[in-house]
């Protein structure tokens, strides 16, 4: 695979998230959520390369108001 300035792939993901209802109108969340894109080597024109193993985490805390 060749460095360019854009870079696609396709990942696998796995979340967990929780709800709790504090009164009628608001409840609080949080939220995880990871996503592993596998393994890539990248390489440029002079010959050097790179392994990639990019991964992502993403936590997510909130406050739902319902009007």
């Amino acid at each position: 695979m060749s460095y360019a300035d854009d870079f696609t792939d396709s990942a696998w993901t796995v979340g967990l998230g929780i709800e709790r209802k504090i009164n009628e109108r608001v409840s609080l969340f949080g939220e995880w959520e990871f996503r592993q894109f596998g393994k890539s080597t990248l390489s440029d024109a002079a010959a050097y390369s790179t392994r990639a193993t990019p991964e992502h985490h993403h936590i997510r805390a909130g406050m739902n108001i319902q009007f």
